[in-house]
């Protein structure tokens, strides 16, 4: 048995001794307060940011389930606190020794973790948490903000961590791993765990003297195309203290989520409610804020109430007790007495919508009524009493006794959406007085006792009907449920020897069997009339103890059963092998017939005391269990029996046919579970009683009471679990059966359903994602898919079929799980999944082919074909294609694989019976990528940087890093350690002959055009990729083949820059750049239109200016622009243009217009030009570029001289002109003598000017003065 964890203590803020963190001393007055106001509140687990109240190492803290866990970045620390069971706190009163409350302290670090980890947190949260430490008011803290999530980048080079907190008291860290990184870095290791393990469901459990915390099985997963989430196979890998991942094969070109959830207990809260005397629970109700209601008996005069409530004293021997405990179980909203002097008890409660509390029960004398009410006088032995007790818990709104002299009790209660309450029990008969109203089904007592059915009105001042139901025997009602027509369904037991209890014609079984039996009744609106009334039984004895109604009227039933018990074909158990067996029972809605019915437990007494229903049709269980081999499911809140009886919860699916959860829940004493409720989210609820014991019943951190107060003590206990359920329907809402459903995520399964049509998965996470499907036969499925990005309620899913083409035959549904996977050329093999969906129940076949595409078979891959085989169910296969590799530069391949053939009417779904599998290229070396130009400062200054890369093959080139590193990494050097400028990722393509661009993204950094002289940046052109570092003058530039630090090195070398001195040059090294600020920069030579490479920087290189490309061959500046990936160059791209092999000749007649215009007072000039394209491709993009500008004060002075204003206009010359338009801009140069440009607009892309063609461009000068002064332009273009 776990150790049991008590109340929490703030204490556990010096626990940190492990991070070497400073907290405040234990003398400090520490006092942390919050703006929380409901304290009916669900509790999410939230981020507290450090802001000084903890130390700097802790970024972010959360409180989860009474624990607490500190966030560094490189180490989560889990402080947990226990109950010590060998040492008595000091301050314990003699005679009243409890156990000590105990921390203990866990971390799990990232083994090997980067140093500048970066911390961010999202979602803020309205909670503020306020901190008042000591007297010294510099350290007090107030509106401290929490979030919902925090991620923390760089854990390791691509890898980050995401943690949230969910509404179970759980938090969840996902590690998002990027592209191309190696998820094999990742490494837990763990420090105060007792042992690490992992279970049969594949979760880890880390076990500690505070208990066990349990992270479960990973759900790993990438998004594809089409925003699915295809899990990836994964598991925890185990060594010492260290854990792994153990992935299965998976698309390395895309994001990679590993999302673990850590859970401290199951238990979303327990805690004991009591005093020294016996509390014993009968009853619970929730409300829908998610707090529970119980009530029961009580000896104890210190049974703890509240403030201000109806009754705070106990009355006499027994009083009934209502207590409202908070969604949180952490504290009590109201708890009252409620009796006289002597014997008292609440046996039923029910809440309505406005937080009403009806109870019934028995009562002696002097027990509270109301003036107005039914009865307010004891009439002997014992009555039934009926309370309205109002939504504060302060007063009375009615109050009353039913019966005389007799001996009554009221078992249940139920009401309808008018108020009125119905109440059934059980009325003996010395005397035959218990009130009943006239046409009533039964107004005269039958037997030794008779059950009976009363329905009051909504003040509880007159009896609606009131009927008995029996024999001549012993007759009780258990239960009652209200349909919303207002029909009562009463349930309970029945020993009439002699089988007269009323049933009717036609029902399931209108004839006693046995010692005693289940009977359930079904009343007309007016109590005056049957609808149905049945036996359910065997020869033995059958004791009914609780009822369920679902929503389509059909009846649910439990209690103890003996063999002979009608049982199902096909239920989960049809066999009673102990002296008191479970029976569980579903009557349909007309009580005709069984729809199913099963016997559950061990081999030795249990009984149920509790059933509910939920909206799918799943059903809870609650009770109690005297051994140790009562079944529970695979990963329970506990597997073990603990004392001489343990409580037990179970939920079966929506046609018994499997338990969906089962566990025990106990101390080592005598434990029951007496009552089950659900909440509106699926939250299970339980409540019974405990005795005093060495090892108690397990509560929570934080919960109301920790430790138990006499020998019996009431509990209350909650399951946090959220369901997906819903229906299958078809379009005239009729539902489908034989439709199989199906959910994946951290938990999957599949559901066939029946003819109701639905279905349920109860073994959900919260707060995961989770996918449904349906599928059937001839029949399309609207929606096709319902994606749960996180599951936080319940969620009730509706699917609609309609006739239309098969989404998959008998056989199922076959298809590629993804369409496209990208491998790297290492050798190894690519494991493709193929998936069925659909009907899966019979086995089928499907053939399968390699077939190649621009990869060659043999040389490239492995060509295989070969047949899938499905087993029954089974709904996942994988083929293995070996990838060559060839150790040849080439670019990205392509090959296919084809399903083809299905069997036993399976089908292939459209569009996903071929997938694609690019190669990438994995062998860069030396030359296969050049630095082909660079500077490391400029106009702007240092910053003012750029980097082109060049890819000089005749084939585009795609990265891939060979040692399953992020991408190359280009470096530089000053101090002989290479440190990273950028890494260029995995997966991005540069053309053949073409570059991709990185500038620096300082605020004035990278590729700037600027108005010289002023040194203002009017624009900095964007590239493929900025980069932030800083490059010092002279620093060496190296391109690495990996982006892993570790590797940097000369073996991984595939080009590099380096200066006179440097290990990085080729020969002789570049003379370091003259620190000033200069448009200039060093490019590659050219050699007949390649690129020149001697091994030897000086010579390969020369330093140039950016603006002017006035260079003629053989060592022209010659860029040969193809816009690189995945960003466009789209400024750059004009950066990039070639000197254009053109001819210039003189068009048409110069043209002077005196009209002033702006910087031109003496008018314009007009000059025209011809243009021929002389290559032999066409050109898609054509400037002007100036040379050389008129002078202010030249001497030497043409007629029309300029000052710098010129514009460029498309001709209206109609000689081989493209347009007649105005460009737009102008350019104002200066004497500095500035490399200006001028786009032709009207040779685009789309309008290219071909080869031989030509065009008229027409320049447009303000004349200032007159005189000669020369002006020299170029023209520029793009092909």
């Amino acid at each position: 048995m776990r150790p049991k964890i008590t109340r929490r203590s703030f204490a556990l803020l010096l626990l940190l001794t492990i991070l070497n963190i400073n907290l405040p001393a234990a003398a400090d007055r520490i006092i942390v307060t919050t703006n929380d106001r409901d304290p009916t509140a669900r509790q999410t687990v939230e981020f507290e940011q450090n802001v000084g109240q903890f130390d700097p190492q802790v970024r972010y803290v959360a409180r989860s389930a009474g624990s607490m866990l500190f966030l560094t970045g490189d180490k989560a620390m889990y402080v947990l606190p226990f109950t010590d069971l060998n040492e008595p706190k000091a301050e314990s009163e003699p005679g009243t020794e409890r156990p000590a409350q105990r921390f203990h302290a866990v971390s799990m670090s990232f083994t090997n973790a980067n140093s500048d980890i970066a911390a961010a947190a999202d979602r803020l949260s309205e909670h503020r948490t306020n901190y008042f430490l000591g007297s010294d008011e510099s350290r007090w803290r107030s509106d401290v903000p929490n979030f919902g999530e925090v991620r923390f980048e760089n854990v390791y080079n691509g890898v980050s961590t995401v943690w949230y907190g969910l509404e179970n008291g759980a938090t969840q860290y996902d590690l998002v791993v990027a592209p191309f990184t190696d998820a094999g870095r990742i490494e837990l290791k763990f420090d105060g765990a007792e042992s690490i393990s992992v279970n049969e469901e594949g979760s880890l459990l880390i076990n500690t003297p505070a208990g066990t915390l349990i992270q479960n099985r990973p759900f790993t997963y990438q998004t594809g195309e089409d925003s699915a989430r295809v899990e990836v196979p994964s598991s925890f890998a185990v060594d010492g203290t260290t854990v792994r991942f153990a992935l299965g094969e998976y698309d390395r070109s895309r994001e990679l989520v590993i999302d673990p959830t850590v859970t401290y207990n199951a238990l979303a809260f327990s805690t004991f409610v009591g005093s020294f005397g016996d509390d014993i629970v009968s009853e619970i109700a929730v409300d829908s804020n998610g707090c529970s209601y119980i009530t029961g008996r009580t000896t104890s005069i210190s049974y703890p109430t509240t403030t201000g409530t109806f009754d705070t004293t106990s009355n006499g021997s027994e009083d009934v007790f209502v207590t409202k405990v908070n969604s949180s179980g952490t504290g009590l909203v109201y708890s009252t007495y409620l009796g006289g002097p002597f014997f008292d008890e609440g046996r039923a409660i029910t809440v309505d919508p406005n937080g009403n509390v009806y109870l019934g029960g028995t009562a002696s004398i002097s027990f509270p009524t109301t003036v107005g009410a039914i009865d307010t006088t004891f009439g002997g032995g014992a009555d039934v009493f009926i309370t309205k007790l109002n939504a504060a818990g302060n007063s009375l709104n009615y109050s009353t006794f039913l019966g005389e002299s007799s001996i009554e009790y009221a078992d249940a209660i139920a009401t309808d959406s008018a108020g009125n309450a119905y109440i059934g029990g059980r009325a003996g008969d010395a005397p035959l007085d218990y009130p009943t109203t006239a046409g009533a089904f039964d107004t005269t007592h039958n037997g030794i006792d008779d059950a009976f059915l009363t329905k009051i009105n909504d003040t509880g001042t007159a009896i609606v009907y009131s009927t008995f139901l029996g024999g001549s025997d012993i007759d009780g009602a258990r239960a009652v449920w209200v349909t919303p027509n207002g029909e009562a369904i009463l349930a309970g037991f029945t020993t009439d020897a002699v089988t007269d209890l009323p049933t009717t014609a036609g029902s399931y079984d209108p004839t006693h069997n046995g010692v005693t039996d289940f009977f359930v009744t079904r009343f007309d609106p007016t109590g005056s009339s049957l609808v149905y009334s049945t036996f359910i039984g065997g020869p033995g004895i059958d004791n009914l103890n609780s009822l369920a109604v679902d929503e389509v009227g059909s009846v649910y039933v439990t209690g103890i059963a003996a063999t002979g018990f009608p049982i199902t074909a096909g239920a989960i158990d049809t066999t009673a092998v102990g002296s008191n067996e479970i029976g569980i029972s579903k009557l349909n809605a007309a009580g005709t017939s069984l729809v199913y019915s099963t016997f559950f437990g061990g081999t030795q007494a249990e009984s149920a005391n509790g059933i509910a229903v939920d909206r799918f049709g799943n059903v809870y269980i609650a009770g109690s269990n005297t051994a140790g081999d009562y079944p529970t499911t695979v990963g329970p809140y506990d597997s073990t029996f603990n004392g001489a009886s343990d409580a037990v919860v179970t939920i079966l699916n929506h046609n018994a046919t499997s338990a969906l959860a089962s566990t025990y829940f106990g101390g080592s004493g005598t434990d029951s579970a007496n009552d089950i409720a659900l909440d509106a989210n699926g939250n299970i609820y339980i409540a019974g009683q405990t005795t005093n014991a060495a090892t108690p019943l397990p509560t929570t951190p934080d919960a109301y009471q920790t430790f138990t107060g006499g020998l019996i003590d009431a509990f209350v206990g909650k399951f946090g679990d959220f369901t997906i359920g819903g229906r299958v329907i078809d379009t005239s809402g009729n539902p489908m059966a034989n439709v199989m459903v199906a959910m994946s995520g951290q938990v999957s399964g599949n559901i066939l359903t029946g003819p109701d049509g639905q279905f349920g998965f109860t073994d959900t996470v919260p707060g995961e994602p989770h996918s449904v499907t349906a599928t059937r036969s001839g029949y399309v499925m609207n929606p096709a898919i319902f994606n749960i990005a996180a599951l936080a309620n319940n969620r009730e899913l509706i699917f609609v079929a309609s006739p239309g083409s098969p989404s998959g035959g008998s056989g199922g549904t076959l298809l590629f799980q993804n369409l496209s996977y990208n491998k790297g050329e290492n050798g190894s093999s690519i494991l493709l999944t193929v998936q069925r969906t659909g009907i899966i129940s019979s086995q089928v076949t499907v053939d399968y082919q390699t077939a190649g595409g621009t990869a060659l078979p043999i040389q490239d891959f492995q060509p295989i074909s070969g047949t899938l085989t499905f087993g029954p169910l089974e709904t996942n296969k994988t083929i293995s294609i070996p990838i060559v590799n060839d150790q040849i530069l080439e670019p990205r391949e392509t090959l296919t694989v084809t399903l083809d053939n299905p069997t036993n009417n399976a089908d292939i779904e459209n569009g996903r019976q071929t997938t694609t599998i690019s190669l990438l290229d994995d062998d860069l070396g030396s030359g296969d990528l050049l630095i082909s130009e660079f500077r490391t400062r400029g106009r702007l200054g240092a910053n003012d940087e750029y980097i082109k890369i060049f890819n000089p093959n005749d084939f585009d080139l795609t990265i891939f890093a060979a040692d399953g590193s992020s991408g190359v990494t280009l470096a530089h050097s000053d101090t002989g350690t290479l440190a990273s400028i950028a890494t260029i990722p995995n997966l991005v393509t540069i053309r053949s002959r073409g570059h991709y661009l990185l500038t620096n993204n300082s605020p004035s950094g990278g590729f700037s055009l600027i108005d010289f002289p002023t040194g203002i940046g009017t624009m900095t052109t964007v590239g493929d990729q900025t980069f932030s570092v800083n490059l010092p003058d002279g620093a060496d530039i190296v391109l690495q083949r990996t982006s892993d630090p570790l590797q940097f090195g000369t073996a991984n070398k595939v080009d590099s820059i380096g200066f006179a001195g440097s290990e990085w040059a080729e020969g002789n090294g570049l003379a370091p750049t003259v620190p000033a600020n200069r448009e200039s920069c060093y490019a590659r030579r050219l050699i007949s239109g390649g690129f020149q490479d001697t091994d030897d920087n000086r010579s390969d290189l020369m330093l140039v200016d950016t603006h002017a490309a006035m260079f003629t061959s053989p060592d022209q500046s010659r860029v040969i622009s193809v816009l690189g990936s995945p960003a466009p160059e789209t400024s750059e791209s004009l950066r990039m243009m070639t000197p254009a092999e053109v001819t210039i000749v003189q068009s048409g007649t110069e043209v002077f217009d005196p009209s002033p215009v702006e910087n031109g007072p003496n008018g314009t000039l007009t000059i025209f030009r011809t243009v021929t394209n002389n290559t032999s491709s066409p050109i898609s993009a054509m400037r002007l570029r100036a040379i050389d500008f008129p002078t202010i004060g030249s001497l030497s002075q043409r007629r029309y001289s300029s000052r710098p204003d010129f514009r460029l206009l498309n001709s209206v010359d109609a000689s081989g002109t493209y347009g007649l338009t105005l460009a737009g801009g102008r350019l104002q140069p200066n004497g500095g003598g500035l490399n200006s440009t001028l786009t032709v607009d009207s040779v685009t892309a789309a309008n290219p000017l071909e080869p031989g063609a030509s065009i008229v461009i027409a320049i447009r000068f303000g004349v200032m003065r007159w005189g000669k002064h020369p002006f020299t332009a170029t023209v520029e273009a793009l092909q």
